[in-house]
C-alpha cells in the first residue's frame, strides 16, 4: 500500500466533491480517482443530500404563484429629482433662518406712555426704598436716635410723656363713650 493510500479525506474535502469538485487540488482530487472507500463515502454522501433535499421538496407548501425578484434599477432620473427637492429644501431653510428668523426675535419697538410712566413710577419707589433702607427712621426721630446717654438724663417729663405715654391716659383714651 502506498502512503496515499493510508490517508483518506476528510468530511470537507468530500463535500468540497459535491459543491464543486475543480476546487480540489492536484493530490486529492489524485486520492480520490484512486480510492475506492473515499469514492464510496463520497456517493453515500451526494445520496443522503439528495435524498434530504427531496424530502425537504416533498414538505414545503405548494407555491401561490411565481415569485419573481424586483428588477435592479440604476440610479435614473428620479433620484437626481429627489436630490433636486433635498437641495432646495435646503436652501429654503437656510433663507427662513438668516432672513425671518431674526424678525421674531427683535426688541420690542418704542415703549407707550403708560409704560413709560409706570417705569418712572417703578424707579421712583425704589429710590424711597434705598432711602429707607440707609435710615429707616422719619425726621423728628432722628435727632433722638443721635442722642447720647446724658442728653437723655436731660430731658424733660412732658418729652418723655410724649415718646412713651403713661397708662392711665391711654386706658381712658380707649374707654367707650357713651
Amino acid at each position: 500500500m502506498n502512503q496515499s493510500q493510508d490517508i483518506h479525506l476528510t468530511y470537507d474535502d468530500l463535500l468540497c466533491t459535491l459543491v464543486d469538485p475543480n476546487d480540489l487540488g492536484v493530490e486529492v482530487r489524485a486520492h480520490l480517482d484512486s480510492c475506492p472507500r473515499c469514492q464510496n463515502q463520497a456517493r453515500h454522501l451526494a445520496r443522503r443530500y439528495t435524498q434530504m433535499g427531496q424530502m425537504a421538496k416533498s414538505l414545503a407548501p405548494a407555491s401561490s404563484g411565481t415569485f419573481r425578484l424586483p428588477e435592479q434599477r440604476p440610479f435614473g432620473p428620479r433620484w437626481q429629482f429627489k436630490s433636486a427637492m433635498a437641495v432646495g429644501l435646503a436652501g429654503l431653510l437656510v433663507f427662513f433662518f438668516t432672513v425671518w428668523w431674526p424678525r421674531f426675535f427683535d426688541a420690542p419697538g418704542p415703549t407707550s406712555p403708560d409704560v413709560a410712566q409706570s417705569i418712572e413710577a417703578d424707579q421712583q419707589l425704589m429710590a424711597q426704598i434705598d432711602e429707607l433702607v440707609m435710615d429707616a427712621l422719619p425726621d423728628g426721630y432722628q435727632e433722638l436716635a443721635m442722642m447720647n446717654d446724658t442728653d437723655i438724663t436731660d430731658l424733660s417729663e412732658d418729652l418723655i410723656d410724649w415718646i412713651v405715654p403713661s397708662i392711665d391716659e391711654t386706658a381712658g383714651e380707649s374707654e367707650p363713650i357713651g
